[in-house]
Parts: structure tokens; C-alpha cells; sequence
């Protein structure tokens, strides 16, 4: 097997020169994950949509809203559903609300459910993101909380 390696200038100097050079292979690139795509897909407005024969549309696939069953697709609409109807919530309860994470004693403050009390309470991290929580200021929290546990507001 014959192949060429060509060196830049400076890499030809510097062999030239005595110096030792080291090869080594070119770093791989890990292939980046993309969903698969599926049989159904899920529209803004929370419809379940098939496929049928126009097959996978690229544009919901991107965007993680297609699933190989219906089922599927009718478990994430849930979820979608809570999750933008929270982050619209402190779109218009807490507009100014920027967390710093370069703050570490910053708390950024976030709702959760309880299951075993049976109620919604909130806590705070100080430099965790974790994905899918949505963080708010601590006021905004407490008011949400009150309204999730007296039914003003249903995600």
C-alpha cells in the first residue's frame, strides 16, 4: 500500500531540522443523534397527524415531534402541552426573569408536583440546568404554586 503524507512547511523544517514529528489520525467526529421519525406526528396546536404514504416530513422530525405510534405521540402531547403552557406562564408572569448561571448562589427557582403530599411546591438550584425545567424567580414560583394548588391554573 502506497500512501502520501504531505506536511506543511513548518512540519518539513522541523523534520529537517532533527526534530521528531508525530503522526497521528485524524480525530474522529462523533455522528451527531437525529430523531428517527415515525408513523405520526404532533402540530403545534397538539393534533396527531399520520404519516400515511407521504412518509416521515423532514421539518417535524427535526423538530422531535414525530413518533413511531399513536400512542406514543398521545404520551408526548401531554407533556409538550405542560411544558410550553409553563414557559408562556413566565413569558407573561416573570418577562424579565434571566437566570445567571456564571452566579453559582444564584437560586433559579422551578414547580414541581408532589406526589406524595399530593400538591405542586417549588425548589431552587443554584448551578444545575436540568433539562426540561423551566426556571423562574422565587416570587414568580410562589405564585404559581398557589395557583396550581387552588386550580387558577392547570398546565
Amino acid at each position: 500500500m502506497n500512501n502520501t503524507i504531505t506536511l506543511t512547511e513548518c512540519q518539513m523544517q522541523q523534520l529537517q531540522a532533527g526534530e521528531s514529528i508525530t503522526i497521528e489520525p485524524p480525530k474522529v467526529k462523533p455522528t451527531q443523534w437525529e430523531p428517527k421519525g415515525g408513523s405520526y406526528w404532533i402540530d403545534s396546536t397538539g393534533y396527531v397527524g399520520h404519516v400515511l404514504l407521504a412518509g416521515s416530513v423532514e421539518e417535524y422530525k427535526r423538530f422531535g415531534t414525530e413518533r413511531d405510534s399513536e400512542t406514543q405521540a398521545e404520551k408526548a402531547i401531554k407533556a409538550i402541552r405542560i411544558h410550553n403552557r409553563l414557559l408562556t406562564y413566565v413569558d407573561e408572569f416573570d418577562p424579565n426573569y434571566n437566570p445567571d448561571w456564571a452566579n453559582p448562589y444564584e437560586n433559579k427557582y422551578y414547580v414541581y408536583y408532589d406526589h406524595n403530599s399530593g400538591k405542586w411546591s417549588y425548589s431552587q438550584f443554584y448551578s444545575r440546568c436540568a433539562i426540561g425545567i423551566v426556571y423562574m424567580s422565587k416570587e414568580c414560583a410562589k405564585a404559581l404554586v398557589t395557583k396550581l394548588n387552588s386550580g387558577e391554573v392547570v398546565l
